[in-house]
């Protein structure tokens, strides 16, 4: 099988069974926000845009680039669907002119036509990306590839079941705004994204240590920021200091595999756009581009050479972005959000409190307590987000129904709230449509019961983490009376089952005897 990496979580696996395209993303995305790191605009598009199959992870706009989609992939693929619980992401790719598609089931293998042999684990909790993620096994009878992404698979056993692989691609780095955006003083935000890095690190580790695979390759991030008033988000720390003092979460690949090293693990392999990767069983040959180095070992300097490149794109991209009146703003999030808010009890429920949307163009509350859109005139608000001008108002005319896969990931804000993270918060700005909200408010209904129990350091816990189901076999560790689970950070007393990072959560936990 010969793998060619086009750059972030992009893959085209060719073999004799056929090809399939992963994820290709080439146009900056999140208002201009992101961009491709290292820079692919050298891949030679033609080569990959007739794939037999075409698989899209999920709907992140740093993984579906509908704009390349569209102009330049064969409308005569197979798209390989993951099984997610509404269907946006059918809609999406049929939009764009697709019309053949594979309904695949989760954890479950088929046989495509052309021999590859597949199984998608799919991910569909109101946190697994926009309403959904996946991640792919692929297997064309020499060699066994595990495209995660940037997915946070909880079952393990079933991707293992699926065989030994040759070669694991996986993220490792950041793709979040916490705690960059924060108004918190330096050291505070200096303590939260270094335990954020490293929790992120670790977890990846985690997950390179219990698949096993033969050939490690970290891809999926982190993106670059080019605008001039994101350009410090990029990590231009020295990759060989791993003492962990480090406070950039956008970590670059050569972390991930000094991390890894540390850990004693050394089959990983620094990849950029335009790598060729043939692999077989028990063979390996890379071939990366000459300048690869460069991107990594003069980065600043290249990534102030990429900005200058794109810096008339981000300005006209801009250009485009509309204005709106305060009145038409509050007009539209009264017609448009109050309904779902009105049609969300347990997310009005598990928010508790008032939101403050604020642009130099108006200012305005969403009241989960009253179930009302209101102009702000000083309410108590306890989450609060200050928008650069331009991104609110973008949102609201284009009816965008995923503010999380548009205004948040573009880092253009700034934001306080009081109390501990909450996830319904941002559940909320991704269910922006009855569609959504319905499936969110599912979820949210279903019981979630204890089920099996493990011992842990003297104490009987759930195995499964009250947060989003990880075995905690896998991913939870203790240190001094606190249990955290890898997967996602969260942080459980033991001796209370108390939830130290969100206030709607709660571990089982009793002493054992």
């Amino acid at each position: 099988m010969q793998i060619t990496y086009i750059g972030h979580a992009g893959l085209y696996l060719d073999s004799e069974c056929g090809s399939i395209l992963c994820d290709p993303w080439f146009n900056s995305a999140y208002l201009a926000s992101w961009f491709p790191y290292p820079s692919n605009k050298n891949i030679d598009i033609e080569s990959i845009s007739k794939p037999n199959y075409l698989y899209i992870s999920h709907l992140h706009l740093d993984h579906f680039d509908p704009a390349f989609l569209k102009k330049y992939i064969s409308k005569q693929a197979t798209v390989l669907l993951p099984e997610f619980g509404t269907s946006h992401m059918r809609d999406a790719l049929s939009d764009l002119g697709f019309k053949y598609f594979i309904d695949t089931k989760n954890g479950e293998d088929m046989v495509l036509d052309g021999g590859y042999r597949v199984m998608v684990n799919s991910l569909s909790s109101p946190t697994d990306g926009p309403l959904g993620d996946s991640v792919l096994a692929v297997d064309d009878g020499v060699a066994k590839v595990l495209n995660q992404n940037d997915a946070r698979p909880t079952n393990l056993a079933l991707l293992n079941n699926f065989g030994v692989y040759d070669a694991h691609f996986l993220q490792f780095s950041g793709a979040i705004w916490f705690p960059m955006v924060y108004r918190y003083d330096k050291n505070l935000k200096d303590r939260l994204a270094r335990a954020k890095r490293k929790n992120q690190l670790e977890r990846a580790c985690q997950y390179v240590k219990a698949i096993g695979a033969k050939n490690v390759f970290p891809s999926a991030g982190p993106p670059c920021f080019l605008d001039e008033s994101l350009f410090e988000l990029n990590d231009f720390s020295d990759p060989s200091s791993l003492n962990g003092s480090e406070t950039n979460i956008f970590c670059d690949a050569r972390v991930f595999i000094g991390h890894l090293l540390e850990n004693g693990i050394e089959n990983s392999h620094l990849i950029g756009p335009n790598s060729k990767i043939k692999i077989g069983k028990e063979y390996l040959d890379i071939d990366s581009p000459e300048d690869l180095r460069n991107a990594y070992e003069k980065k600043r300097q290249y990534l102030v050479s990429y900005q200058e490149q794109v810096a008339p794109q981000i300005e006209a991209e801009k250009k485009l972005w509309p204005k709106l009146r305060s009145g038409e703003m509050f007009q539209i999030m009264k017609e448009w959000f109050e309904p779902l808010i009105k049609s969300a009890p347990l997310t009005c429920r598990g928010i508790n409190g008032r939101i403050l949307l604020s642009s130099s163009n108006g200012e305005f509350v969403l009241d989960f307590l009253t179930q009302e859109v209101e102009p702000y005139e000083g309410q108590s608000c306890r989450f609060r987000f200050y928008f650069q001008d331009g991104v609110m108002e973008y949102c609201l005319a284009n009816r965008v129904e995923d503010w999380v896969n548009m205004a948040f990931l573009s880092c253009r804000f700034e934001a306080e709230r009081e109390g501990p993270y909450n996830e319904y918060v941002y559940s909320f700005f991704k269910s922006l449509s009855e569609m959504r909200m319905e499936f969110v408010e599912n979820y949210y209904s279903r019981d979630t019961p204890v089920g099996e129990t493990i011992e842990c350091e003297g104490y009987k816990i759930q195995r499964y983490c009250p947060h989003l189901r990880a075995d905690l076999t896998e991913f939870g560790y203790v240190e001094n009376g606190v249990l955290t689970c890898k997967l996602h950070g969260w942080r459980f007393d033991l001796d209370s089952g108390k939830c130290l990072t969100s206030q709607d959560r709660k571990l089982f936990s009793e002493p054992i005897d």
